[in-house]
């Protein structure tokens, strides 16, 4: 049987045979038998339980600010490209009210397609990583010569150039916060 012996010699306390000796870290040596050494370092209870509790906490820290920014930009694109490609399906449709605004307008009809395509390719440019930046600044333009219009060239229609407008701001937004991307894009196309 082995018994265990302390810096100061042997001991026979419960806390000894435990190795629950007073202090963190204290040195306590099992003798075997034949009167080996079997073990140099025995660990104190204390440091035992807080090694349990390092392995057992979970991580609760906060979400970073850049991870959350990330996910608040994606849901907006999200919900913004659905927005578009609605507005871009219903130009390509030739829905009547569509077809007539264009007519007060005064640009014709194939100033509706070509509207409908690009707000269509916007949203799609949205979904897509690499471009949803470009995409961003691409359909401010696209909402610049809306709030001009609906000013200047569709009488009564003052309220819903309010709402271009400030869609504008929330895609200068977007932008702004794809910008590192953006830029990184654009110095690859410049390179080759």
């Amino acid at each position: 049987m082995a018994s265990i012996v302390s810096a100061s010699g042997p001991s026979s306390s419960s806390s000894a045979r435990h190795g629950e000796q007073g202090g963190a870290g204290a040195s306590a040596t099992r003798v075997g038998r034949d009167g080996e050494h079997l073990c140099s370092s025995v660990p104190s209870f204390t440091e035992r339980t807080s090694v349990m509790a390092m392995n057992t906490t979970t991580d609760t820290t906060p979400l970073s600010r850049g991870r959350a920014v990330n996910i608040t930009l994606w849901v907006t694109q999200v919900l913004l490209a659905a927005h578009f490609a609605y507005g871009g399906l219903t130009k390509l449709a030739a829905q009547a009210e569509v077809v007539t605004t264009f007519e007060t307008i005064g640009f014709g009809q194939r100033f509706r397609v070509l509207t409908g395509v690009v707000e269509l390719a916007g949203a799609i440019g949205l979904l897509v990583p690499r471009l949803s930046g470009l995409a961003a600044i691409g359909l401010i333009g696209v909402l610049t010569g809306a709030t001009l219009t609906h000013l200047f060239l569709l009488p009564g229609t003052e309220v819903v150039a309010v709402f271009t407008a400030l869609e504008a701001v929330v895609f200068a937004l977007v932008a702004w916060g794809r910008w590192p991307g953006t830029k990184a894009l654009i110095a690859s196309v410049i390179r080759r």
